[in-house]
């Protein structure tokens, strides 16, 4: 099995899918052209949200069975396409969740102190005291969580133990500690903080736009370490510039190869991070175990499967020179037993062929043509409990042990 790796993972990770017999090419580097040139070589992909798996590069990946994504969200990867072609996706949801939680609340911080600002007017020479001077402080404050997956319980127990008060938003009811569940309306307008952590989807694209900054309340500040797109930035820089909001911290954008959220960098009071939530070292050694714990499970249970369906062939030729049906022994034998005169032999008879057809896999399939191997497998799988009436006519020292009601 062939594995590329598209973007950087821990090294570690990499030399232990090697160890256990996997061929692994890294190139962290490549473009979409050259990964659409060299895919077709590949059963397995492993990407971070760099690179973007699309329905033309698995067009041109015949072999290609597996999409790792090391991190949470797979909205760089064309899923439904994916699924349609019979080729599985993963990824690593919970690996970096704490991660991209501690950056969020550094980012609480950092917007409630104004940090990065004074540490730019600081280093550009100045000492604007009186200016840094009028920060708030996290306890006591609201803080709204749009989305509560992994990433969000997280967020919510940390700033819970801050002191703040913790409001979430999910489509679905669930108990998170330290937190209430609200509508999204409710959350809007109570919210001091307002933090987004939902994945990208056709229902996501631009839940918070300008109807929602509407009924926000007014210096509200916002961040966005979830995904690029959930928020319309175009709505956030109106909504800044007229003071609605006092300030937002963004770790993503909606588009982050060419625009990259310069506009609203431009504000001062938008501080912002190259997409970096699981950027730690922790995050990283965890995803990178996970990615080859993945990719390894995987090709053992492949090779498996090649070997079993190899072996079926054998089996199939084995069981196609079986020249008499198991059951026609069984016709055989009642007829061979019918002459049997006592009424209670035949009763018991019935009930131990009738419980016997129940169970197909104990059947013999033995041929009746040795009949003294077969009375001694019959009495080793009627040992479970029940004698049959042919071996006790001929062996009287044997007896059913659960005995029918014929022979009470």
């Amino acid at each position: 099995m062939k594995v590329l790796v598209c973007d950087p993972i821990d090294p570690e990770a990499v030399e232990t899918m090697r160890q256990a017999g996997i061929e692994v090419d890294v190139r962290d580097t490549i473009t979409a052209a050259e990964l659409e040139a060299a895919v077709a070589d590949y059963d397995v992909l492993v990407v971070r949200s760099r690179t973007k798996v699309t329905a033309a590069v698995m067009d041109k990946a015949p072999k290609l069975k597996l999409i790792v994504r090391g991190g949470v969200g797979v909205d760089n990867i064309d899923v439904s396409h994916a699924e349609a072609k019979g080729i599985e996706v993963r990824n690593t949801p919970l690996a970096s969740a704490n991660s991209v939680a501690e950056l969020t609340i550094g980012y609480l911080f950092a917007l409630a102190r104004q940090i990065p600002q004074a540490t730019a007017s600081m280093k550009a020479g100045q000492w604007e005291k009186k200016a840094f001077s009028k920060g708030i402080e996290l306890a006591g404050k609201t803080l709204g969580l749009v989305g509560c997956g992994n990433i969000g319980k997280l967020v919510a127990q940390k700033a819970a133990a801050l002191g703040m008060n913790v409001l979430f938003y999910r489509r679905t009811p669930t108990e998170v500690p330290g937190a209430t569940q609200v509508s999204l309306d409710e959350l809007l307008a109570r919210s001091d903080f307002i933090s987004l952590h939902v994945p990208l989807t056709p229902e996501t694209y631009h839940m918070i736009g300008r109807a929602e900054f509407e009924k926000m309340k007014k210096g509200v500040y916002i961040v966005n370490c979830g995904r690029g797109g959930t928020l319309d930035e175009e709505a956030l820089y109106d909504a800044i510039v007229s003071g609605k909001v006092a300030g937002a911290a963004l770790d993503v954008f909606e588009d982050e190869e060419k625009d990259r959220g310069r506009r609203l960098m431009e504000l001062p009071q938008v501080i912002g991070s190259p997409h970096i939530g699981a950027g730690t070292v922790e995050a990283t050694e965890r995803v990178g175990a996970e990615v080859a714990q993945i990719i390894i499970e995987f090709a053992r249970q492949h090779t498996a499967s090649s070997t079993l369906a190899s072996r079926g062939q054998g089996v199939l030729r084995r069981q196609s020179r079986r020249k008499t049906p198991v059951f026609r022994h069984w016709r055989l034998l009642c007829g061979t037993l019918s002459p049997l005169k006592s009424s209670s032999e035949r009763a018991h008879w019935t009930r131990w062929t009738n419980w016997r057809a129940a169970e197909p896999s104990l059947l013999p399939i033995r041929p009746l043509s040795n009949w003294a191997s077969w009375t001694r497998s019959a009495s080793t799988w009627t040992g479970r409990g029940w004698r049959c009436a042919f071996l006790t006519k001929w062996n009287p020292t044997r007896r059913c042990r659960r005995p029918c009601a014929a022979q009470k």
